[in-house]
C-alpha cells in the first residue's frame, strides 16, 4: 500500500525561531530527522511519498538519504492548504489503490491488521485547533475543526494523524466537493464509508512547539532502557561501568559555583551519592546536536558559540594541579585505541589515500600528531567537561544559554574535574569543523576501494551556514588559547580515530569515522 507523509508547508513561526525555516518532517528529533523515525515505524511499505515545499532547498546528504529509502518527492506549493495539497499529491501517486496518510509532524505506529478505512484518534490535551471527532461505537460519525479551545473538554477526541482509506478516489471527490478544506472532507468521507476511529494508535505530535517538546519527552523516555530513563523531572542514569558515572556525578557535584548555571543539576542526598548512577533534573531544551541538523538561524548560532566560549573563559579561570594531561587525552589514549580497531580497517603501515590525497600511513598520523602535541605550549591544567561536543549541549533558547551534560570526570582513571581547555575546544571542533553529528546521522558516509586503503569522503559544498560557523570557530579564542592553534587540529583528528572502537556496533560509521580523521589530517597538516 502507499502512503503519503504530508509535509508541502513549513512549521509555525514560533519553532522557526529555533529551528529555521524547515517542513515539519526534517524537524530534528535526537540524532535524526522525524522523517527517519517515520520510515521506521512505518515499515515496509509498497510507495512512500514525502510532499516538500516547492521552494524548500534540499541539500544532496538529505536526498541522498530519501534516495536511499526509495522515498519519492512531491513538490506543493507551501501556500496551498492541506486539503489542496493531499488532493494534488493523490493527483501524482494516482487514486486507483488504497492510500495511508500520516502527517509530516506525526509519529505513528500504525497496527499491525487495520480495517480498511480508519484514522487515529486521541484525547485533547493542549488548546490548539484541532479536528474534533464524534464517535458512534468505533465508527467515526462526523469530523469538524475546533478553533475555539473554551469549547473543548476533557471527553473531547481528535484527528491524532494517520488516515487509512480504501477509496482514494472517493477521497479525491470529497476534497473536491468540500473546497478542498481537509478536516471537511474526512468528515464528508466518514458519512459514506464506515471508517474506525482507533485510540490505540500511538502517534506523538510534533507540530507545535509545546506538543513537539512533550513528544520528545515522551520518545527519548521510551527508547532508553538499561543505562537511561526518564521519570517525571528527572533523567535517571545508571551503568555498570560504575566508575565512569561515579566520575560524572563528582563532575556535577564538585565545579564551582560560578560554573553551575551552565551544567545540569545533580539530585542527591548531601552525603549519600550513589554508586553506578545518578540522577540530574531534566531540561526540556533541544540538544545543540539537534539545531545543527535544523537550519537555525545565525543569530541562534551567534548565541550558542557566545555561550561556549563564555563557559570556556570561565572554566579556565579555575587552575588544576600538576601538570596539563593533554598528551594522555591526545595520544596515549590514541595509542590505547588502536589495538582494537576492527579487522576491516587497513593496517597502522599501509600507505593511505583520502580523495585521493596520500596522507602516509596511520602510524605517520600518530607520530604527526605526537609531534604536534609534544611542541604545543604548556597550560596550567584548567577545569575541563571533556565531551563539550553538541550532542552533550542543551541550548536554552529563552535564556541563551548552554547545559551542559555528561562531563568526562576523569583522567588516567582517577575522578578529577580538571584537564585541558584545549581537549574541549577540540571536542566542540569535532561537531564543528569535524561534522560528527552528520556522521551519526548518515548524512556524511565514507566509501573505500577494493584495497581497502584507498577512501572518499565528500562534504558537500554550498551550505553557507556550516562553513560560516567554521570559519567562526577557527577565528574564535577563549580561556587563552586559539581555536585554531596546531594542537587543538591534533586533538581533533585524533578523535575521530580514538572513537572508532566505540562505534562497533556500526561498521558503517567506523569506517566514515576513520576516513573523516583522514580528511581532517589532509586538511590541517597535508603539503
Amino acid at each position: 500500500m502507499s502512503v503519503l507523509i504530508t509535509s508541502g508547508t513549513y512549521i509555525g513561526e514560533e519553532m522557526q525561531a529555533e529551528f529555521g525555516r524547515i517542513p515539519p518532517a526534517f524537524l530534528p528529533v535526537g540524532s535524526s530527522y522525524l522523517v527517519q523515525h517515520q520510515l521506521r515505524r512505518l515499515g515496509e511499505q509498497d510507495e512512500v511519498w514525502l510532499s516538500l515545499p516547492a521552494d524548500f532547498a534540499m541539500d544532496a546528504a538529505l536526498a541522498r538519504l530519501l534516495e536511499a529509502e526509495g522515498v519519492r518527492i512531491i513538490r506543493i506549493d507551501p501556500t496551498k492548504s492541506l486539503g489542496m495539497s493531499v488532493f494534488q499529491s493523490i493527483l501524482e501517486i494516482g487514486a486507483d489503490g488504497p492510500l495511508q496518510i500520516v502527517h509530516g509532524d506525526t509519529l505513528v505506529t500504525p497496527p499491525e491488521t487495520p480495517p480498511d478505512d480508519c484514522l487515529s484518534i486521541a484525547g485533547v490535551v493542549e488548546q490548539y485547533s484541532w479536528g474534533l471527532v464524534t464517535l458512534d461505537g468505533e465508527r467515526v460519525r462526523a469530523v469538524a475543526s475546533e478553533h475555539r479551545g473554551d469549547r473543548l473538554t476533557e471527553e473531547s477526541l481528535m484527528l491524532s494523524g494517520y488516515f487509512r482509506f480504501s477509496d482514494t478516489a472517493a477521497l479525491l471527490k470529497c476534497l473536491s466537493r468540500s473546497d478542498f478544506g481537509f478536516v471537511s472532507a474526512i468528515d464528508r468521507y466518514c458519512r459514506d464509508h464506515a471508517v474506525a476511529g482507533i485510540a490505540a494508535i500511538e502517534a506523538l505530535d510534533f507540530g507545535h512547539l509545546k506538543t513537539y517538546y512533550s513528544s520528545r519527552y515522551r520518545l527519548a523516555a521510551a527508547r532508553h532502557f538499561n543505562t537511561l530513563s526518564i521519570d517525571g523531572y528527572t533523567v535517571h542514569k545508571k551503568s555498570r561501568d560504575a566508575a565512569k558515572l561515579d566520575a560524572e556525578a563528582n563532575w556535577l557535584r564538585s565545579v564551582p559555583a560560578a560554573l553551575q548555571p551552565y551544567t545540569a543539576r545533580l539530585i542527591e542526598t548531601r552525603g549519600a551519592p550513589q554508586a553506578g548512577e545518578y540522577r540530574t533534573v531534566y531540561a526540556n531544551f533541544p540538544t545543540v546536536a539537534e539545531l545543527y541538523l535544523a537550519r537555525s538561524s545565525r543569530f541562534v548560532w551567534q548565541k550558542i558559540l557566545a555561550g561556549c566560549r563564555e563557559y570556556l573563559d570561565a572554566a579556565a579561570r579555575f587552575e588544576g594541579p600538576g601538570e596539563t594531561p593533554l598528551a594522555w587525552l591526545v595520544i596515549d589514549k590514541l595509542r590505547e585505541r588502536l589495538g582494537q580497531y576492527p579487522g576491516f580497517l587497513p593496517a597502522a603501515d599501509e600507505r593511505l589515500t583520502i580523495n585521493g590525497a596520500p596522507v602516509g600511513t596511520l602510524e605517520d598520523i600518530v607520530a604527526r600528531l605526537a609531534e604536534t602535541i609534544a611542541a604545543a605550549p604548556a597550560r596550567a591544567p584548567a577545569i575541563m567537561h571533556g565531551d563539550f561536543c553538541f550532542s552533550n549541549m542543551l541550548f536554552d533558547v529563552r535564556s541563551d544559554r548552554i547545559v551542559l551534560i555528561d562531563p568526562r570526570g576523569a583522567v588516567r582513571g582517577e575522578q578529577t574535574i580538571f584537564g585541558d581547555i584545549r581537549y574541549d575546544i577540540a571536542k566542540l571542533g569535532h561537531s564543528i569543523v569535524g561534522r560528527y553529528d552528520q556522521i551519526v546521522a548518515e548524512h556524511l558516509v565514507a566509501e573505500c576501494d577494493a584495497t581497502g586503503r584507498d577512501f572518499t569522503l565528500e562534504v558537500p559544498g554550498g551550505d553557507a551556514l556550516r562553513e560560516w560557523l567554521e570559519e567562526r570557530f577557527f577565528a574564535a579564542s577563549a580561556g587563552g588559547a586559539a581555536f585554531d592553534e596546531p594542537a587543538v587540529r591534533a586533538a581533533m583528528v585524533s578523535l575521530f580515530l580514538s572513537m572508532i572502537p566505540l562505534h562497533a556496533d556500526n561498521p558503517k560509521r567506523q569506517r566514515t569515522l576513520f576516513a573523516n580523521a583522514l580528511r581532517l589530517h589532509a586538511r590541517f597538516f597535508g603539503e
